[in-house]
């Protein structure tokens, strides 16, 4: 869900900021919907600390991209709109992560774990962003404490 929002957000932001007319911002909005649930992409996971390498899918740029090329045609790709779309999503890109991080650690905070959620910066323009996910270990009642009757409990 936050991804979707996210995109959500991001497509209305660039229908704004590069003046896309309504018909075509909402014809995006229309199609985003359809890729609610195709975001995430997990592509492995490491033994000893639990470590997930996903990515998420650059849906909100592809969307308008796609809706407003098939709008435009062939002249589209060499487009000064073509040209600023794409840098308004890579401006967004550094916003986005920490919006996700923020997401990610809400989610966590409302179920009462404890745990530390840092968005890293890439370490160069070709370079993934990195949402670290430090959890702590969740305390467990000794056996004796479990095994507590609840006549016991209740004294």
């Amino acid at each position: 869900m936050t991804t979707y929002d996210s995109d959500r957000d991001d497509v209305i932001r660039a229908a704004t900021a590069l003046q896309i007319r309504s018909v075509e911002r909402d014809a995006c909005l229309e199609r985003l919907r359809h890729y609610r649930h195709k975001r995430l992409l997990l592509e492995s996971a490491r033994p000893g600390s639990l470590e997930l390498f996903g990515l998420i899918a650059a849906v909100g740029y592809f969307v308008l991209d796609k809706t407003i090329g098939e709008s435009f045609s062939d002249g589209y790709k060499n487009s000064e709109l073509h040209r600023r779309l794409k840098e308004f999503f890579q401006r967004l890109i550094d916003e986005k992560a920490l919006k996700i991080a923020e997401s990610i650690r809400r989610v966590i905070a409302s179920r009462k774990i404890q745990a530390q959620v840092r968005a890293l910066p890439p370490a160069d323009d070709n370079s993934p962003h990195i949402i670290v996910i430090d959890i702590s270990p969740v305390q467990k009642p000794s056996d004796a404490e479990e095994l507590m009757t609840l006549g016991r409990a209740l004294e």
